[in-house]
């Protein structure tokens, strides 16, 4: 009898210890669960707040190249002399475009490559000064020669996304339309590409005016009507006027995006079940006749 109870003291023994250490054990899982969680919710914070320092100098970085670019241009196709100078540069753009610019009208001249009609960059002292000459750069439409503003890649994808959306525009209205700076002038109404992007569904003559509520910190000076035209150059920059009918005032310009059907149907399946409607139809006029 002794010894049988020995025996179960023991086994409860180590199932109590059994027990108490499995706690233990869930109490420490549990402890490092909740301390591992805490820990990734602070990195999470981190990164959010990272992702933000990084948005902002972005957009700051964005902000400098396209000031230090604002009065630069780039010429190309322009055969060169050995050695481009500022009187060479002078004396071509006044050939070209009828402008009339002095040596101390530039800061500094680059080369963008070693062939002999490689691209010049060129640095003015006056934005005014570099405005003029892009405003006279339509005369080169039909030149093998062509002047570009300095743009960053966001502006040049900017400005591939705005010409996109004006070709859809000018398909559905009769209205003037162009591109002015970075937004797209729809008679005498503006739209943002995130106004654009945004818009679902959005009828554009019907649409109050939005645009001011975004602030554009590096917004180009929009006086003139700048549009982007198809050139040598992807980011060249030239004036048009393009003459367009007026809009009659019933017109409106839809931009929506038709949804896509799960199952859509085809022209040929119409035209297949519509010659299978009339086959049906004939056979029951000749089985009445």
């Amino acid at each position: 009898m002794m010894s049988g109870d020995n025996s179960e003291n023991t086994l409860q023994k180590i199932l109590n210890e059994c027990i108490a250490s499995k706690n233990e054990l869930k109490t420490y899982i549990a402890a490092s669960e909740a301390k591992l969680l805490s820990e990734i919710q602070s990195l999470k914070s981190k990164i959010v707040n990272l992702e933000k320092e990084y948005s902002n100098l972005k957009f700051q970085l964005e902000k400098i190249d396209r000031n230090s670019n604002k009065k630069v241009i780039i010429i190309f196709g322009l055969e060169k002399p050995s050695e481009v100078t500022p009187a060479f540069i002078c004396e071509e753009i006044r050939r070209l475009l009828q402008v009339e610019l002095k040596e101390s009208d530039f800061s500094d001249l680059y080369q963008l490559g070693k062939k002999n009609n490689c691209p010049i960059k060129v640095e003015f002292i006056s934005y005014f000064k570099k405005k003029d000459v892009i405003l006279n750069a339509r005369k080169l439409k039909r030149s093998q020669i062509s002047i570009a503003n300095d743009l960053t890649p966001q502006q040049s994808e900017e400005i591939r996304k705005l010409k996109s959306f004006l070709k859809k525009i000018r398909d559905r209205t009769s209205r003037k339309a162009y591109i002015r700076g970075n937004k797209i002038m729809v008679g005498t109404k503006e739209y943002t590409l995130g106004q654009l992007e945004c818009s679902e569904g959005i009828t554009l003559s019907d649409t109050p005016h939005l645009a001011k509520e975004e602030i554009n910190a590096w917004n180009e000076d929009s006086s003139s009507e700048e549009e982007i035209s198809d050139s040598k150059s992807e980011d060249a920059v030239f004036v048009k006027n393009n003459k367009i009918a007026p809009q009659k005032s019933s017109e409106t310009l839809k931009i929506n995006k038709l949804p896509k059907c799960a199952n859509p149907i085809t022209h040929k399946q119409v035209t297949a079940g519509t010659t299978v409607t009339k086959k049906i139809k004939q056979r029951k006029d000749s089985a009445v006749n």
